[in-house]
């Protein structure tokens, strides 16, 4: 008797919410509510940041838990708040979807939280795989539209496949636009069952100036500082998780010059530390412990982009866009990356970046040693990719992409 009182008691607050908020006028909704479940220093959250770091885009953007991203918001001016969504609906997974009937009561008080927090805006956007739900449901009970930023290729063997179909379900009923961050990302969405009509593809800006402003002379410092004058230096920069293929390059490295030293630049999140310890494992196995390093989380990878002499991206899974192969063409560095979806859109190979077959170990320590014995061809390569990421990849292009997609809504 008890959880149906409590059941009724949330369903008559939920009520009360709904009605306050359709008080408002529709005319003074002025901005963007921006959603996203995690507040870590991921791919997703910096394109959201560097989005609104311009104030011609007037927006709010909602965390359902703390992290460092929050402060990184609040440096740049933009308004923040977070909700508490309950542990359960957080550890939702790629492949565990089970909690979220776990998590019917987090699920509950955040569409209610939304609606509160949603009043003075004029539409929403669900900035991540699980925030659409209370998004479309808190959008529904306002009558405003809502824009689902889809950042992930939607792959079946990654992802759940309940989930799968819920959220194409979700996005098929309620969202006004889905906004894919590459074509490969929009394909993923479509061949599950999306409508296509309501797909729009905004590819992410990154911040040029800064990364061109990063001298060779700040690189060179960090090279020093690890002891790497005079080597061939290779870098990784990507979370350390199973799906981004960090230990794919320790088998490669074991094939490679001696000089050749790899640079692992990013740290575990999401509860993915066994990784890290495998990795360590496989280093000291290999006995690499001098020539792999291990650099963590860098709040600017700039300096350590110009440390390398080449950028490597070995996704285990088709990845939606690649932000770090930009930043590496940016840096005036040659690129190795996977054959495959966002990548594939990014580089064209042998033009301005190497693209491998994916999950090839063979396939990398070739395009490796290629780079290593020409230094014509990483010049090449490089001064390609830089020319190529500036014109388009800029913030300015991002940003005008995105205001000429949602203006209409």
């Amino acid at each position: 008797m008890a959880v149906w009182l409590e059941i009724v008691r949330k369903l008559s607050s939920w009520y009360a919410a709904v009605v306050a908020c359709s008080r408002f006028r529709t005319e003074s909704r002025v901005k963007s509510l921006f959603v996203t479940h995690s507040a870590a220093p991921a791919g997703a959250e910096f394109c959201i940041l560097e989005l609104l770091s311009d104030k011609r885009i007037p927006a709010k953007v909602v965390f359902f838990q703390k992290g460092e991203m929050i402060s990184r918001f609040q440096e740049a001016g933009v308004p923040i708040e977070v909700l508490h969504g309950g542990d359960n609906l957080l550890r939702v997974s790629r492949k565990n979807f089970l909690y979220l009937a776990l998590a019917f009561s987090a699920v509950f008080h955040l569409i209610r939280e939304l609606i509160r927090t949603g009043r003075e805006c004029a539409h929403f956007v669900a900035a991540s795989q699980k925030a659409l739900l209370p998004c479309a449901l808190a959008a529904c009970c306002t009558r405003k539209p809502l824009i689902w930023w889809l950042h992930d290729y939607l792959d079946p063997r990654e992802f759940n496949s309940f989930a799968l179909k819920a959220q194409i379900l979700l996005a098929n009923l309620f969202a006004d636009r889905v906004i894919c961050n590459s074509e490969a990302t929009c394909d993923s969405f479509v061949a599950l069952g999306g409508r296509a009509d309501k797909t729009r593809i905004v590819y992410c800006g990154i911040d040029v100036d800064h990364i061109v402003t990063t001298s060779d002379d700040t690189g060179l410092a960090r090279r020093c500082e690890l002891g790497l004058e005079g080597k061939f230096v290779v870098g990784c920069f990507s979370r350390l998780a199973p799906w981004k293929g960090q230990d794919l390059l320790l088998d490669c490295m074991s094939f490679l010059p001696s000089d050749t030293h790899l640079l692992l630049v990013g740290s575990a999140l999401f509860g993915e530390q066994n990784y890290v310890d495998m990795l360590l494992a496989k280093i000291s196995q290999l006995g690499l412990e001098s020539r792999v390093h291990l650099i963590g989380f860098q709040a600017d990878i700039a300096p350590y982009l110009r440390a390398c002499d080449v950028i490597v991206h070995t996704s285990r899974a088709p990845e939606a866009f690649g932000r770090v192969i930009v930043e590496g063409m940016l840096s005036k560095r040659p690129v190795i990356a996977i054959d495959q979806a966002g990548p594939r859109e990014i580089i064209n190979n042998e033009a301005d970046g190497l693209l491998v077959p994916i999950n090839n170990m063979e396939a990398m320590r070739d395009a490796l040693l290629r780079l290593h014995e020409d230094d014509n061809l990483r010049q090449q390569l490089a001064c390609a990719g830089y020319e190529s990421a500036r014109k388009r990849f800029s913030l300015t292009l991002y940003r005008c992409a995105w205001i000429d997609v949602t203006s209409s809504l």
